[in-house]
């Protein structure tokens, strides 16, 4: 199919860093609703300021801008996957 290996760990790295991020700005609105969204950050057609977001009582768990335990576990699964005795076939 014309893939490199560098095309892939391209992919691979790309796919890391967006979910990185997603996880992080994905954690200011985690868990409320689109009222309480819409009543914390009020224009919908506006960003949500990153990392200035409102603190809430879930992402208060977390540094200002990190990511969460779903990017934790996918960083493991990505080191099981690329472990040199690995039985994954990529």
């Amino acid at each position: 199919d014309g893939l490199t290996k560098q095309d892939l760990i391209d992919r691979l790295l790309g796919c890391a860093y967006g979910q990185a991020l997603g996880d992080a700005y994905g954690l200011c609105t985690e868990f409320l609703t689109r009222a309480q969204i819409d009543a914390s950050y009020g224009n919908s057609t506006q960003l949500i300021p990153f990392p200035s977001y409102i603190q809430t009582a879930h992402a208060r768990r977390w540094r200002r801008g990190d990511w969460t335990d779903d990017t934790d576990q996918w960083i493991l699964v990505m080191e099981t996957l690329l472990a040199a005795d690995s039985n994954a076939q990529l």
